[in-house]
């Protein structure tokens, strides 16, 4: 049986801070953003998940008992949160990249490289923070928003 004494032993780290992360990105060149907007998107992300891995599984009876095997991972999307700022830059940074998908009266595919990029997501903890270097990193390959959601005004 554990004791008390043994869990903070092996909690001398402490728990993950999930509020301490950054994301870290540069939007596609398609979108033709000034460096200062794209430090504002990465700035104001107010949350960001971490997307969760999945094996997917199909049953097979080899002889005996049927066994879940699996064939492929199955990465889950991610969810990104952001602040809008007063000038509404980063939404329309957010419409506009979703827009650069499809060409509009045409109804036409843009190539699939000119709007995808690739995305750190990097957890710190309070020690390393004083040195700026993450504890955690996801690296993200070929993401692309698919949904933008509405803005509540009231």
């Amino acid at each position: 049986m554990s004791k008390l004494t043994d869990f903070i032993g092996q909690m001398t780290s402490g728990f993950a801070r999930t509020n301490r992360y950054t994301v870290q990105m540069t939007l596609p060149t398609i979108l033709n953003v000034h460096p200062s907007d794209q430090q504002r998107v990465a700035l104001l992300c107010e949350s960001v998940t971490i997307p969760s891995l999945n094996v997917n599984t199909v049953q097979i009876r080899t002889f005996g008992e049927i066994r879940e095997m699996p064939y492929e991972m199955n990465y889950e999307p991610i969810t990104l949160s952001f602040y809008v700022d007063g000038d509404m830059i980063v939404k329309g940074i957010w419409d506009d990249w979703v827009k650069s998908i499809q060409q509009g009266k045409s109804r036409v595919f843009n190539y699939y490289d000119t709007y995808v990029t690739d995305m750190k997501i990097v957890v710190q903890n309070l020690e390393q923070d004083e040195r700026d270097q993450g504890m955690f990193r996801v690296d993200l390959f070929e993401a692309y928003p698919k949904t933008v959601n509405a803005v509540q005004l009231g």
